[in-house]
Formats: structure tokens, sequence, C-alpha cells
């Protein structure tokens, strides 16, 4: 992937995100960006009046943001490169119309091996109902959720909607059914919680969706069968029209 590509697809995610084309400020930030160089350099290429601490505050912040926000992964100055690159598939615009939602995985970049059971969770996401990864502080469940996730995004088609949502601050269940309701944009209803737990439901009724919650405490009384660490939980039997979402929970053990 060249320059001019990576802007077409920049200019684009533009006009989804904010109904405009890119600024000639923002150009710039992309620009240095992709070829390495700082900022001063950039703007001095350019031939354009604009401050350093205007493209880095303000512009380049800004477009770092919304790529952040449509990808679902952090981008900045420093990454943006290397991100377009391991993603050519951003060059088909189906592809590159699709984001997570809710917060950013973790950048999995230097996360080498674990591979065997990131394909496993791959495979588990096409049969079973949720998934929890099990396990003390530090031994990377929050890592080999992401690289799962991320590898099941780029497959064709196998969900519609992917959300990744921490929960470190211990949600209400209220306050988890708003949350996912709102990411996914159902349409909210009576402040009751059958009616929230109903509207969600009814909506992974119709729809195929990936939900990853980071940092679920333990106690939440799920069950199942514990595999390399992961605990399998058993499907609830739903209509034959379901459309069987998948659930990974990335949960802290005590050791």
């Amino acid at each position: 992937m060249n320059f001019t590509q990576a802007a077409k697809i920049v200019n684009s995610i533009s006009m989804q995100e904010k109904g405009r084309k890119q600024t000639e400020a923002e150009i710039i930030a992309l620009k240095a960006a992709w070829d390495k160089i700082d900022y001063a350099l950039a703007i001095k290429n350019s031939k354009a009046n604009y401050s350093e601490n205007y493209i880095r505050s303000d512009a380049g912040r800004k477009l770092w943001l919304m790529l952040s926000g449509h990808f679902g992964e952090k981008i900045t100055k420093m990454s943006l490169r290397r991100y377009f690159e391991r993603h050519p598939e951003l060059l088909d615009p189906d592809k590159r119309n699709r984001k997570i939602l809710g917060g950013y995985p973790p950048d999995i970049e230097n996360f080498l091996g674990r591979q065997s059971e990131a394909e496993e969770l791959k495979q588990w996401s096409k049969t079973i109902q949720c998934v929890c990864i099990d396990g003390i502080a530090g031994i990377g469940k929050t890592c080999l959720a992401a690289k799962a996730i991320n590898a099941i995004f780029h497959q064709p088609s196998q969900f519609e909607h992917y959300i990744w949502l921490p929960v470190h601050y211990k949600p209400s269940l209220n306050e988890l059914l708003d949350s996912l309701i709102e990411h996914l944009g159902a349409t909210k209803g009576e402040e009751t919680q059958l009616n929230r737990s109903s509207i969600l439901i009814q909506y992974l009724q119709r729809h195929r969706c990936l939900i990853v919650l980071e940092g679920v405490s333990k106690g939440s009384g799920m069950h199942g069968s514990k595999k390399n660490g992961s605990r399998t939980i058993d499907p609830v039997p739903e209509p034959k029209n379901y459309h069987d979402p998948t659930i990974a929970i990335a949960n802290r053990a005590s050791p």
C-alpha cells in the first residue's frame, strides 16, 4: 500500500465519520505519519502555513482519535503506517467499513506465541455461545482475546457486529445492558431491567454479534468444563432462527 492509497482510505473514513473530506492540515499530519518524519518537516515540504503545535495538538490528535474510533484500535502517528500495512484488506471498501465498537483491544504486534489457543478460540466462536478466558493477572488473557478477535474480524462475514467492552469499573447489570444496547444501535425502551434484557435478546436474535467483555470479576456464577485455562459455557437453547452470538470474557482469577 502506498501513501496515495492510504490517503484515499482516510478521506473515505473522514466522509463517513465527519461528513467532509480531509483538511489540508490533516493531510500534512497523515503524510508525517506515513513518511515517519516530524511535523515540522512535513509542514515545510507541503509549503503550507501551519504551526507545528497546531498540526500535532489539533489536526493530528483529532485525526488519530477518528481513526482509532473507526478501527477499534488505538492509532497514533507512530503506529499508523504499520497498521495500514498489516491490513491490506482496507483497500476493499466493504471490509473497511466494519469496525470494532466500544473500547480498544490492546496492540498485539509484539504478542508472540499462543497461536494454538487463539486458533481454538477462533474455532469456538463458530459453535459456542460463551467462552471464558480464566487465569491470574499478567498471563496474557486480554492479549489472547485480542489476537483471536483480530483474526475473526478479518474473516469474511462471520459476524455483523464486534464489540470490545472493558468492564473493570464493575458496572451494574443495567449499566452493562445500556452500554451494549447503545453500541449495537438497538432501540432503548422503558427503563426496566427486564425491558433492557428483552431489547438486547431480540437484537441478538436478528444479528450475528461477537462481544468481548474485558475484566469481568470472579463470582459471576458461570459454569462449564475447564480446558487449557479456559472455560466453555453451556449454550442456552434458543429458537431456530436465533443468530448465536459469541461472548468472550477475559476474567481475572485469584492466584
